[in-house]
């Protein structure tokens, strides 16, 4: 498949705007007015430290609409590759070629003439490979990863609304040594606590610890919990946009289209 064929140029589109996605995210959310806050709450018996979540201002609409032209050059990839297919074959002129996507085998057997029209034209080896990459074949269809793939980027197509938001992955808080490193403290903690991964609201409370401190000296709290922009409103809410893109785009290019290269 030569590099400048049309399947290899969305591709490659869609990873050069991720990268510069994943640079302008960063930089935001280093310098923006959203962070984590702690409040420390010292009690007659014990401390009360909470890791709340300060978000003022939403993430910019266009970063939606850029994640969505980045699967849609991902998804539009895969169904450039079977047109590729198929002109190489027969001579195609792909009116109705298409990359095809089933989530179950009932969907598969029902849309049988779907998929023969879809594939037309194509060698009868590759037709077998596209076969076996179907979701409904590979024994996990809700986290295959072209089923997942198809359904954001035509969810994204359709749908109005907030489809990524500000969020946190594994989230804690810490206590450690301040300026200068050197630092004294004990405690005993009796309550430690933190929010599941995902979406968060303006307020929420990402981390919570109450204990009594005995002695601390340049102790500091901080928080291990940066923000990141998180899928909403999709069959992955919660899951980090960047890293999960880029983990389609990767899959397509490494483990879809080399399977192909002889057929091309």
């Amino acid at each position: 498949m030569h590099p400048h064929d049309s399947c290899w140029d969305r591709l490659m589109l869609a990873e050069e705007d991720l990268n510069t996605l994943d640079v302008d995210i960063r930089t935001a959310l280093e310098s923006g007015p959203n962070e984590v806050r702690i409040d420390v709450q010292p009690q007659p018996q014990f401390t009360e430290i909470r890791w709340i979540a300060h978000l003022p201002e939403p993430p910019p609409i266009r970063w939606e609409t850029r994640v969505g032209e980045i699967l849609r050059n991902i998804h539009s990839s895969i169904d450039h590759l079977v047109c590729h297919l198929a002109r190489a074959y027969s001579g195609s002129d792909c009116e109705h070629t298409a990359f095809p996507v089933y989530r179950s085998v009932k969907a598969y057997n029902d849309g049988r003439k779907g998929f023969k029209k879809r594939v037309a034209g194509i060698d009868p080896e590759a037709v077998a490979i596209l076969q076996f990459l179907q979701p409904c074949n590979s024994g996990h269809p809700p986290t295959d990863v072209i089923a997942i793939l198809d359904k954001m980027a035509n969810t994204e197509k359709h749908r109005i609304g907030h489809a990524i938001d500000l969020g946190t992955i594994n989230p804690y808080g810490a206590i450690s040594a301040g300026p200068g490193g050197n630092a004294t403290f004990s405690m005993s903690i009796h309550e430690w606590r933190v929010c599941a991964p995902g979406v968060l609201e303006h307020g929420a409370e990402i981390a919570y610890m109450r204990a009594t401190i005995h002695q601390a000296t340049n102790m500091q709290v901080s928080v291990n919990s940066p923000l990141k922009i998180v899928f909403d409103n999709t069959s992955h809410v919660g899951a980090e946009v960047v890293p999960t893109v880029r983990g389609m785009l990767d899959f397509v290019r490494d483990g879809v289209f080399p399977l192909f290269d002889r057929f091309v």
